[in-house]
């Protein structure tokens, strides 16, 4: 999985909002094997105020820009929530995948617009969790220090068990 670092600070949508729509967009991809094509997996998203060099596709101004090469994206810091999210998810598509020439932003924004309901529900998850599952993390790694041998807390599997995953791709026969 990508590891994504976003600089610069977004005018309306918290940073941690932009990292989730990015995850949640490696996490779609990546699961169907696609990969960033320099290989290594670190995503930089940098929050500007003007996209410098090429400003139109097709007579429009341009809101995000991919350079593969450094795994970067640069995106507009002044966009609402529902365009920087298209601008994420484009952008995104554009370091994972090449589209065939003359066809490359129409690909990739029809791409953007199928993949979009998908990838919202995941990064539905991961934006309304973020800080309590920080604070989950910070307090494991700060206070368990056992006084008595390791062993596995079976506590908490009746918790866990009241989200079963879903049965659509389940083998028939298993329970």
């Amino acid at each position: 999985m990508s590891y994504i670092t976003v600089i610069g600070k977004p005018d309306i949508v918290s940073k941690e909002e932009v990292r989730a729509m990015a995850q949640a967009t490696a996490a779609v991809l990546e699961y169907h094997n696609l990969k960033i094509a320099t290989g290594a997996s670190d995503i930089t998203i940098r929050i500007v105020s003007k996209i410098p060099g090429t400003c139109r596709v097709g007579g429009q101004p341009i809101g995000g820009q991919a350079t593969r090469s450094q795994r970067l994206i640069k995106v507009l810091a002044r966009f609402e929530h529902e365009e920087m999210f298209n601008a994420v998810i484009h952008e995104m598509i554009h370091l994972y995948m090449s589209m065939p020439e003359r066809c490359i932003e129409k690909c990739t924004s029809t791409l953007t617009g199928k993949l979009l309901p998908d990838i919202a529900k995941l990064y539905t998850v991961l934006v309304d969790g973020v800080y309590r599952r920080a604070a989950y993390i910070a307090h494991t790694r700060l206070s368990y220090r056992p006084d008595v041998e390791d062993y596995y807390d079976t506590s908490y599997e009746t918790e866990q068990l009241k989200t079963a995953p879903g049965e659509r791709f389940r083998h028939k026969g298993v329970a």
